[in-house]
């Protein structure tokens, strides 16, 4: 097993020792042999004859241990210096700063990093991508750039509509699975426009809301470099930036867990200048014209969370109900 995927298996793995803690290794899985523990760019082995047979590839091509997805997708943008930060705009949104010296915080994920004795701090959101989505399926899938170009045509602050991202619960920084996705501000003059635009920006308020923690409880972030396939929609990108107050780095690849990993190999094999693999193709500058309506915003959503908690609790609390008497059909998550 890499490092990274050990040092998320809390307790079982130490950060500072980069090894498994023996006590809590036995009582919780004592009956099975301990992984050897490899950095993700290792080479482990090669392709055996039985591999090869199963996956058609040749034998004896170099085998390293790899990562999870999100940090292949880290090594493939380069964002690999101490300081750097990936912003992954994917289903949900997912943050992974590398720390410039070990840090922890209570709301944040510690975890190793991909290089060896490097360190992590990680955040997610619980929706992003799936909640556009579910949007355009409510709307009988519009074409998406269209539907993105009309939310761009609608003032910063949509109107005064506020989204609530939570329509699957809420990760950082609230951690509340019972959280709900509210809208405020509704009118009979709001259409699918405003609406998507004020699901972009509350989805960069929470963005915001992350990049907050890291700052204030343990370094600020220095390069942000998106990831994703949402990153195709300019609007988003720049909304990140504007409510967030922050450049952003866009690569020409911006898709790519397999990228990284491909990555990962060439490095570990082969002497190969990494400089084509994450050249960057825009950078995306926060615009100083909507700083202040974006200040007013990110304190308006923060607070109206914090107002409607309780009812959002007895919300999900009635919807568990409806689900015990039998109403699941109407309640589970429409597939894609």
């Amino acid at each position: 097993m890499d490092h990274h995927t050990a040092s998320q298996s809390d307790p079982l793995y130490d950060l500072d020792s980069a090894d498994w803690v023996p006590d809590w290794y036995s009582r919780i899985a004592g009956h099975l042999q301990p992984p050897r523990l490899a950095w993700p760019a290792d080479p482990i082995g090669t392709v055996t004859p039985q591999a090869s047979e199963t996956t058609g590839l040749p034998v004896g091509i170099p085998v390293c241990a790899g990562p999870v997805d999100a940090w292949a997708e880290v090594w493939g943008a380069g964002v690999r210096n101490p300081g750097d930060t990936m912003l992954q705009y994917g289903s949900t949104f997912f943050v992974v700063h590398n720390l410039k010296a070990p840090s922890s915080h209570a709301q944040l994920w510690s975890t190793a990093g991909v290089a060896p004795g490097s360190r992590c701090l990680a955040a997610g959101t619980a929706t992003s991508g799936s909640l556009t989505t579910w949007w355009r399926r409510l709307w009988g899938n519009p074409d998406f750039s269209a539907l993105a170009d009309s939310a761009a045509d609608v003032p910063p602050g949509s109107r005064g509509l506020i989204v609530l991202p939570y329509f699957a619960g809420e990760r950082t920084p609230i951690f509340d699975a019972d959280a709900r996705g509210t809208i405020t501000g509704l009118t009979l003059a709001h259409g699918a426009p405003e609406l998507f635009r004020a699901t972009y920006e509350g989805i960069a308020c929470g963005v915001r809301q992350i990049l907050e923690l890291l700052e204030d409880g343990a370094e600020r972030p220095g390069r942000l470099v998106a990831v994703g396939g949402s990153t195709t929609s300019e609007l988003w990108v720049q909304l990140v930036s504007d409510l967030t107050g922050r450049t952003q780095e866009v690569p020409e690849q911006t898709i790519g867990a397999a990228y990284g990993d491909a990555l990962m190999v060439a490095q570990a094999v082969h002497d190969v200048d990494t400089t084509p693999w994450t050249a960057i193709e825009r950078m995306v500058e926060p615009q100083e014209k909507n700083r202040q309506v974006y200040e007013e915003l990110s304190a308006d959503f923060t607070e109206l969370y914090s107002l409607n908690r309780e009812i959002m609790h007895r919300s999900a609390q009635r919807q568990r109900q409806a689900e015990s008497d039998g109403e699941t059909d109407r309640l589970s998550v429409p597939k894609p």
